[in-house]
């Protein structure tokens, strides 16, 4: 693939600053004609062509914004979804939907694609298998502006908007504590993404708060799925001391442990609690209801969009973005798979 010349090739040919060469090629006032003439020689001996994202949006062309998402069968990315559309179209650009199926390999066959149909931007949030954010490296370097969200890594290299997994998944476990339940166990969907890290933070942090010691049997590594959360109920169950309550971070796998124990004829609740995390359709409608963590992933789409049409209406040097990471506080939502244990009495606080 033929590498885009940037402003930054220029500079670096000239040994200019790219702010000036950024400068002369719009004419700057305070650019002497001298330095102009030498960019823009430049610029078309390289062939230079400028970025035409700002002008496109200017004149209210329709483009194309590439997404990237894990998978688009879960409610919370459908609506993120809906809420990025919604705030685009008003602005006439199109989205791309690609899904990497948790596979950093596709993840990055994705990317080559939308590279190629030469969309305005890329909206991504990584697969399982994804440790860093090198190959978004590829679109910073050409100005193409990039945004991760919900899932992103320790070390951002471009803006983010996620959630906050902390103080959701710090909610979901104090919740469970003051229903009156012991011995929670933690269902995690990865060991190595940042949010699910986040999340086995704010479980263990609520536990210490509130004087219960971190039990490492009691957290699995549980993909989101039924049968997955099914399977890791039954390990639970097994355990000399099992635990009393679930936190999840998956409604799925959450939803899977509930039946699990509802066949073995375990009452949920009151004998044991769950939690889920992402507010997903059925959590609402299944009996028991489950408790569960919104997200607000239609508000988080939205956020998205407003995000991406700031970064390429913004003015200054396109190629040197500030990073920003918007933050969205989740809500709990309480339902009847968590209510209070038997022969429990509410907490004083």
């Amino acid at each position: 693939m033929k590498k885009n010349i940037t402003i930054y090739d220029i500079s670096k040919a000239l040994g200019l600053s790219a702010s000036s060469v950024s400068r002369a090629l719009k004419d700057h006032p305070r650019i002497s004609i001298k330095t102009k003439e030498l960019v823009k020689k430049k610029a078309k001996e390289l062939g230079y062509k400028p970025n035409q994202i700002a002008a496109s949006l200017r004149t209210g062309a329709s483009s194309i914004v590439g997404v990237i998402i894990p998978t688009i069968h879960h409610n919370f990315f459908s609506k993120v979804i809906s809420g990025l559309e919604e705030v685009l179209a008003q602005n006439n650009l199109a989205t791309i939907i690609t899904q990497s199926h948790e596979s950093l390999d596709k993840e990055k066959a994705n990317l080559d694609v939308l590279l190629n149909t030469h969309v305005l931007g890329v909206i991504a949030s990584i697969s399982k298998q994804t440790q860093n954010l090198d190959h978004f490296k590829r679109l910073l370097n050409r100005n193409i502006p990039v945004i991760i969200f919900d899932r992103t890594t320790k070390n951002p290299i471009t803006n983010s908007v996620v959630v906050d997994d902390f103080t959701g998944a710090y909610k979901a476990t104090e919740h469970l504590i003051q229903n009156g339940y012991k011995r929670i166990a933690h269902f995690t969907v990865s060991f190595n993404l940042h949010i699910y890290q986040e999340r086995m933070r704010g479980y263990r942090s609520a536990l210490e708060d509130h004087g219960m010691a971190f039990d490492p049997d009691l957290v699995l590594e549980v993909n989101s799925d039924i049968e997955q959360g099914k399977m890791a109920a039954q390990k639970l169950i097994r355990l000399p001391d099992p635990p009393d309550a679930i936190f999840s971070s998956s409604d799925y796998s959450a939803l899977g442990a509930m039946q699990f124990l509802k066949e073995k004829g375990i009452e949920v609740p009151g004998e044991f609690g769950i939690v889920g995390f992402s507010n997903e359709t059925f959590t609402e409608h299944v009996t028991p209801s489950i408790t569960t963590v919104d997200q607000k992933p239609l508000l988080m789409g939205k956020e998205i969009g407003l995000t991406f049409l700031g970064l390429i209406k913004r003015e200054g040097d396109p190629f040197n973005p500030i990073i920003k990471k918007l933050v969205i506080e989740p809500d709990l939502l309480v339902r009847e798979s968590s209510a209070r244990k038997k022969n429990e009495s509410p907490k004083k606080h």
